[in-house]
């Protein structure tokens, strides 16, 4: 028995050589209430099991199991319960799993090999992009200090927008070897490169991996396009990565099942040309045992339907093109604009971000190049 104040946990070694916990799940789902009780406390975990009062197992990935440790009080007086109101990980412990010799390669993007055709495809593109930017005279802001106009309809234009989607929803299907090494030549133009990353990458990506079958057939077509553009609503005045202190709320009525979204986000990238605001916001569920908890969903929140609305800019540098400002959002969505499920809001935004930065990277790395070029002939014009 392993004791933590009032915390426990009972388990038997040889039991659990025998009985992996995910068929002691499956096991006992199939199972009445009284032998689903005995098989989860004496027989398939231990002599203990899962005790009273001790640890309440929350669920069983393919990779390793997810516990969740609980105080007496909190445990049913029926014994052990297993809930589907889940939270799950999308990994298991990265550190963790290292010291114990196992490395997970799904939070990797490896770079795939381009046949002779695609490469010839991807570098007349390159090519192209090039050529455009080189040509350009007024460089890519306007006086306002935002992307020209004709800029964002040459990147319609060009299709630069939909690069990883399917090309049923008007995708381009890239790979990601090809995503990269056009986000490598847009860095020369930080503004736009980041410009096409917060939308076209992340924005997109987000609808395009977590969005349901309704949802796709609504905006991706447009998202591919480029006609409709997606960014990101996370952050708040109190709340910048710690996502955990966001107080954006999202209230659900069930007599028309909708959810009233309410709050303000800071450091929203190109309000002004965004179709599809992806809003992080707190909805408080019931668990089985009737308490009340607080999680962060994600929502599809259209600009045409109303109650969005673009405050103060912010000063950002580096990346003056993105427009950065804050969002006001007071409006009602349907239960369908939840993006993934309630609860997981949380996990799709890092998910999508983590999984995306190398191109970011990408970008970044070409300007820096650009910049210390620029930094050499300066030097070389002075010393002549």
């Amino acid at each position: 028995m392993l004791r933590a104040e009032n915390y426990f946990l009972c388990y038997n070694v040889d039991v659990m050589k025998k009985h992996s916990f995910k068929n002691i799940v499956s096991e006992s789902e199939k199972s009445s209430k009284p032998d689903r009780e005995m098989l989860l406390s004496s027989n398939s975990i231990g002599s203990g099991g899962l005790c009273r009062g001790g640890v309440r197992l929350l669920f069983t990935s393919a990779t390793s199991p997810v516990y969740e440790i609980v105080t007496a009080k909190q445990t049913p007086t029926s014994g052990v319960a297993i809930t589907s109101r889940v939270k799950k990980l999308n990994f298991p412990p990265f550190v963790k799993d290292l010291f114990c010799g196992k490395f997970n390669k799904s939070m990797l993007s490896y770079a795939e090999v381009l046949n002779y055709e695609r490469h010839r495809i991807l570098e007349d593109k390159i090519e192209r992009i090039s050529t455009y930017l080189n040509e350009r005279k007024t460089g890519i802001l306007n006086t306002d200090g935002q992307i020209c106009p004709e800029l964002l309809v040459w990147c319609r234009s060009e299709g630069l927008h939909g690069l990883v989607g399917p090309q049923v929803r008007g995708g381009k299907d890239l790979l990601v070897t090809e995503v990269a090494r056009i986000h490598e030549e847009l860095g020369r133009e930080l503004s736009l490169s980041e410009f096409l990353y917060c939308s076209d990458i992340l924005g997109y990506r987000a609808v395009l991996e977590h969005g349901s079958a309704r949802q796709h057939e609504q905006h991706l077509n447009s998202l591919s396009e480029g006609s409709s553009l997606a960014t990101l609503c996370v952050h708040e005045e109190d709340a910048g990565s710690d996502l955990s202190t966001i107080r954006m709320t999202a209230k659900y009525n069930p007599d028309n099942e909708t959810y009233h979204l309410m709050g303000t986000k800071t450091w929203v990238a190109n309000p002004s040309n965004s179709n599809l605001f992806i809003v992080l916001a707190a909805t408080r569920n019931k668990n089985y045992m009737g308490e009340v908890e607080a999680d962060l969903t994600a929502f599809l929140v259209d600009a045409k339907d109303g109650g969005v609305t673009i405050g103060k800019k912010h000063d950002a540098t580096a990346l003056s093109g993105l427009d950065y400002a804050s969002v006001e959002i007071n409006c009602k969505v349907s239960k369908y604009s939840i993006l993934g499920k309630v609860g997981e809001g949380g996990q799709i935004i890092q998910s999508v971000q983590n999984q995306n930065k190398f191109l970011f990277a990408a970008g970044l790395i070409t300007n820096l190049k650009y910049v210390l070029l620029n930094l050499v002939h300066s030097v070389l014009n002075i010393i002549a």
